[in-house]
């Protein structure tokens, strides 16, 4: 079998053929011969045109619709939405921003960590199931799951288009990005950074070690006009203020020793109670960013 252009073509050299024979053989005006060639030659254009328009192959490769490129791989293998959802795992105690308003939430006093998602493809991270059941049974932080793609927050807290989990705590009138490689290291972070106070505590000393004495002297008494000078200051501030003074007197070698023995708590922490849980690594944060 020919390919169909050049079958065409071939049928179109035989009708011209034959119609160049039959002039020679019969006696025919010489105008109604020209005018017939020029519709045998129209014909033939015509004819070529065809199928070439289609790649040489025909109809059947119309538009690809007959096989389902584009329309049908939509019906039969399910929307974004059909396949996001079997990919989504539901984390318990998470809110969705898909349902609720995120800038409501943002306007409560109440600190909301939030996981900005790639959309549509994703799944969960492990930090943020992890840090999701932390903070479950608490009513003072919100855990929120949103995506970032087409979301304002993106641009207005300068998050990256499409970049798939990006933990953001929203504190104190701030976004904080929540950069930490080990879920205890980020849970430890959002529980410093949800107390306002901590966290300006945590600011005025960190770094304390790479200080010389003079800039660590006046360190600890920022904190002291600090302790001294806040109305309604948290509890577990007050505790951490004096905490910071006593670690400090030690120099390196007790904020080392300390540090080591907060993990080796929170290792073993079992039998402790959630609010010294949660102070230990508050504790142990503040260290580590004293020493920085």
């Amino acid at each position: 079998p020919f390919h169909p252009t050049l079958s065409s073509f071939f049928f179109f050299l035989l009708s011209s053929s034959l119609f160049v024979v039959v002039c020679l053989l019969f006696t025919v005006k010489k105008m109604m011969k020209i005018v017939g060639l020029l519709f045998l030659v129209l014909m033939g254009v015509v004819v070529c045109q065809d199928d070439f328009d289609y790649g040489g192959y025909g109809e059947d490769y119309e538009g690809y619709d007959d096989y389902g490129m584009y329309d049908d791989y939509g019906m039969d293998y399910g929307d974004y939405d059909d396949y996001e959802g079997e990919q989504e795992e539901a984390i318990p105690g998470v809110l969705s921003a898909d349902e609720f308003s995120l800038p409501k939430l943002l306007a409560t006093n109440v600190p909301v960590v939030v996981e900005f998602l790639d959309e549509p493809f994703y799944s969960n991270s492990e930090t943020f199931k992890d840090i999701a059941a932390h903070f479950e049974e608490r009513k003072d932080v919100l855990v929120v799951k949103t995506h970032t793609t087409g979301n304002d927050f993106v641009e207005k807290f300068s998050l990256v288009e499409g970049q798939q989990d990006q933990i953001v705590l929203f504190s104190n009138g701030k976004a904080i990005p929540v950069q930490a490689e080990e879920t205890d290291e980020a849970i430890s972070f959002i529980e410093t950074m949800i107390d306002g106070d901590v966290y300006n505590i945590n600011n005025l000393v960190k770094g304390f070690t790479s200080k010389s004495a003079e800039e660590q002297a006046k360190a600890l008494g920022d904190v002291e006009s600090y302790i001294a000078s806040t109305e309604n200051l948290s509890p577990l501030a007050t505790k951490l203020a004096k905490f910071v003074k006593k670690v400090s007197a030690g120099g390196v070698a007790k904020l080392e020793s300390e540090e080591t023995r907060l993990e080796n708590l929170l290792d073993n922490s079992a039998n402790i109670s959630a609010d010294k849980v949660m102070e230990f690594r508050v504790r142990l944060y503040l260290l580590r960013s004293m020493q920085e």
